[in-house]
């Protein structure tokens, strides 16, 4: 006879049960605190962020529309910031908070669904996970978007076995979180809907009760989508499910692009920045054309990824084929580490009683693999799976404890059945698992160190008495420790940089050896001192002690 294993069965958590979940909970929440000392530059898509964030603490609440960066994020910091007083610490404070309250979430989901224990033992693996506590220091989205994601499908879980329509109008509300957290959001919140609908559509003789609750999901999505796209539509004159993809499509299959004369100008990457109005146009052109090349370079073919998908399509088929069997047989085994994926699908094969989410989690799985085969394979697309994952390896967990209890000497029989032996195993492995993780997670933060002289060349410009900044580099960190405006850096004939900076309103130009030789390696003579542009000076250079770097200022002779 085939093993049950109970899923959700209990109404709700005894009281020892919560205490476990609250002091899991503040250990989670401690330990990530604790890391943020660790953090010491703000990442690329920071940066972003970080100017997002600082508009909307001014009162620029037009910066929520941007169609590259979904709001909630920068929102959420910019409120944080009103009790931190500072931008970098708020943004790595909230993301931290999130990596804390997943605890509770995921265990929550995990009694709702695959039941106890092994909602314990997938709150402790979600505890002390190296990549969740990583990117629960960083001034980046995952750690938010993995904990509203967790929420939409508790929530979800939480309506179907309560049957309640107000929890089924909180999970539209949720989706639409999800999509306001990250762009591919939406992608998941459409794969939910269609599960859901799936599920619905198989109870016989309840088709209007089923129709009632996707419409009540599909409202509570609404309530938020309509009004966000409907402003986003009157300021930018565009409505668009995310600019910042568009731009990663390109990069993915740049060759491609080239190979038919499709180049996207600086001017149009322009849109994606956040810029401050002193540097330059508005992210967003006024009516979501193509922007006009950057001063000195010729404009290019515009960028339609229908004509190229029409033109190229075995290429992005044979592109996203290789990428499908990397990111499952690889990009999402590695982001939750080999062992634990192979404990996971223990617990997801074993014979139980499965709850019907289960079904809903294995395929959002394999549609999030499907969607992101579209770009380059990156683990961290598959951090918001890993409390999914880690619920299964608690169920594994369990299975494999208990055949070795069932296989054991009829003392040990005795011993395992006592609950205080049960207790104080328990803790003994989740002491084990701390042992292990926390000081891989340290060195995992510390590694993820960005190049502090991002941060020393932007806070050098920040004590300039310049009355207004705008930098001109590859990347955005450098404007935003320097509080100025940032527009990309373009590729031009060194003698030709003043000129540029006159007609865009640039008053500095970073280069450093990090980023010149790969991207722009016509300035490398210029950055080892062989060339000095025409009209320019530099006014800052850096030789030892990290990458080299200048800084270039307009002539004041």
């Amino acid at each position: 006879m085939k093993e049950k294993y109970s899923g959700g069965d209990n109404p709700r958590p005894a009281s020892a049960d919560l205490k476990i979940v609250i002091v899991l909970t503040l250990v989670a929440l401690a330990l990530r605190i604790y890391f943020l000392r660790f953090v010491s530059v703000i990442q690329t898509d920071g940066a972003y962020y970080g100017y997002l964030a600082g508009m909307i603490r001014q009162g620029d609440l037009k910066s929520l529309l941007n169609p590259a960066w979904p709001p909630l994020y920068p929102a959420l910091t910019a409120l944080a910031a009103r009790i931190t007083g500072d931008l970098e610490l708020a943004g790595c404070l909230v993301s931290a908070l999130c990596g804390g309250m997943l605890v509770p979430v995921v265990y929550a989901l995990g009694f709702n669904t695959v039941g106890k224990p092994a909602c314990t033992w997938g709150a402790c693996v979600v505890l002390f996970h190296p990549r969740l506590i990583v990117y629960s220091e960083l001034f980046l989205t995952e750690s938010l978007f993995v904990l509203v994601f967790a929420l939409t499908l508790l929530m979800i879980a939480v309506a179907v076995k309560k049957n309640r329509g107000f929890g089924f109008f909180l999970c539209g509300l949720l989706l639409a979180l999800l999509y306001l957290t990250r762009p591919e959001g939406m992608v998941l919140g459409l794969a939910l809907f269609f599960c859901l609908a799936v599920i619905f559509a198989r109870r016989e003789g309840r088709r209007w009760a089923s129709l009632s609750r996707l419409l009540l999901i599909a409202l509570g999505a609404a309530i938020l989508l309509v009004p966000y796209f409907s402003a986003m539509k009157h300021h930018t004159g565009m409505i668009s499910p995310g600019e910042k993809a568009k731009y990663n499509f390109y990069i993915t299959y740049k060759r491609e692009f080239r190979s038919l004369g499709i180049e996207i100008p600086p001017a149009w990457m322009n849109r994606i920045p956040p810029l401050p109005p002193s540097a330059g146009p508005h992210p967003s052109s006024p009516r979501g054309g193509e922007s006009a090349a950057s001063p000195g370079e010729k404009a290019s073919t515009p960028y339609h990824t229908v004509d190229f998908l029409r033109r190229k399509w075995k290429s992005v088929v044979i592109h996203m084929v290789k990428t499908f069997i990397i990111n499952l047989v690889d990009k999402l085994p590695s982001a939750f580490y080999y062992p634990l994926f192979l404990l996971a699908l223990t617990g997801l094969f074993i014979p139980r009683r499965r709850s019907p989410d289960e079904v809903i989690w294995a395929a959002l799985i394999l549609a999030a693999a499907l969607a992101y085969s579209v770009y380059f394979p990156l683990r961290r697309f598959y951090l918001a799976f890993i409390p999914l994952l880690s619920l299964w390896a608690g169920c594994g967990a369990v299975y494999l404890w208990e055949k070795a209890f069932r296989t054991g000497v009829e003392g040990g029989r005795r011993a395992f059945s006592n609950g205080p032996f049960r207790r104080g195993a328990t803790a003994g492995l989740l002491i084990l698992w701390g042992m292990v993780s926390i000081p891989y997670s340290a060195n995992s933060v510390k590694s993820r160190e960005y190049p502090l002289e991002y941060k020393e060349a932007g806070l050098w410009l920040r004590s300039l008495p310049a009355p207004s900044l705008v930098v001109g580099a590859r990347k955005p960190e450098i404007s935003f420790y320097a509080g100025g405006g940032f527009v990309p850096l373009p590729h031009l004939d060194p003698d030709r940089l003043g000129r540029w900076m006159a007609e865009t309103g640039v008053t500095h130009i970073f280069l450093d050896e990090r980023i010149v030789p790969l991207s722009h390696p016509e300035y490398l003579p210029v950055l080892r001192g062989e060339v000095l542009p025409f009209g320019l000076e530099v006014i800052r250079r850096r030789e030892e002690g990290g990458a080299r770097y200048l800084i270039l200022a307009p002539d004041r002779d």
